[in-house]
């Protein structure tokens, strides 16, 4: 996936942005429509929400990292 951005500062960044959506969902009531009635919906929407957040969060740990990777430190 080489069009993926390798800055870490990208992946920081977009995950700012997901503590911020996620602090802004839950601290208002939005006005809209009711969801439709599917058992369980809102555990399979926080299941992605968090997921997403946590990909995010990966990806900027992984593009923090160094190239080289110091195993002795690693495995002790």
């Amino acid at each position: 996936m080489s069009w993926l951005p390798k800055n870490p500062n990208f992946w920081l960044g977009a995950f700012i942005f997901w503590l911020i959506s996620l602090f802004t969902l839950s601290s208002f009531k939005l006005p809209g429509p009711e969801t439709p009635s599917i058992p369980h919906i809102d555990k399979v929407i926080h299941f992605g929400f968090f997921y997403g957040g946590s990909g995010l969060l990966c990806a900027y740990l992984f593009w923090r990292q160094s190239k080289q990777v110091n195993w002795k430190r690693l495995i002790g």
